[in-house]
This record gives C-alpha cells, sequence and structure tokens, in this order.
C-alpha cells in the first residue's frame, strides 16, 4: 500500500492496527503537540507504548514493519540505554 503522500494519521493507524491485538501492549497514546492541539506541519509523533519488559524489542520490530508497509525508510536512530524513556525515530522517506 505505498503511497506518495503519507499523513500522520496513515502513521499512527498503522501502528494502532499492528499494537492492538497483541496482549503484551498495555497502552499507546500520543504526547507532544498532538496533546496541547498544536499539530502543524513540523510536528513529529510522539508515541508512547507501555510494553511488557520482555516484549520491547517485539514491539519495535512490530512497528518497523508497520512503517515500511507505507514507505522505505533510509535512517534509524535509537538512544542509547538506560533512558528516562525508550526513543526510536524513523525517517520516512516515499
Amino acid at each position: 500500500m505505498r503511497r506518495d503522500n503519507i499523513t500522520r494519521k496513515d502513521i499512527i493507524t498503522a501502528f494502532i492496527a499492528v499494537l492492538k491485538p497483541l496482549d503484551y501492549i498495555y497502552s499507546l497514546w500520543e504526547a507532544g503537540a498532538a496533546a496541547f492541539n498544536r499539530v502543524d506541519q513540523w510536528s513529529d509523533i510522539d508515541l508512547y507504548v507501555v510494553v511488557e519488559d520482555d516484549h520491547v524489542e517485539e514491539t519495535f520490530l512490530s512497528m518497523k514493519e508497520a512503517l515500511l508497509v507505507l514507505s522505505e525508510f533510509d535512517l534509524t536512530f535509537r538512544l542509547p540505554e538506560p533512558t528516562v524513556h525508550l526513543f526510536c525515530s524513523w525517517i520516512l522517506w516515499s
């Protein structure tokens, strides 16, 4: 389903579709600009996922696969652990 024009909603919907059925996912929410109704064309997606400790890697893999359905990407960055929270970002290129 790769498209030229991918929206925030497309990305979040893809994440929800892949994560919702997994019993080791406890919650998912969007923070940042969306939480304050201040999304603009420069806003990133601040998505938080609460997952069982022993399924973190599986969760990242599932999210990566969800993104690959929408678009290829060239860069992945993950902060070294331990951190206050886990962080991973993908740069999408259509």
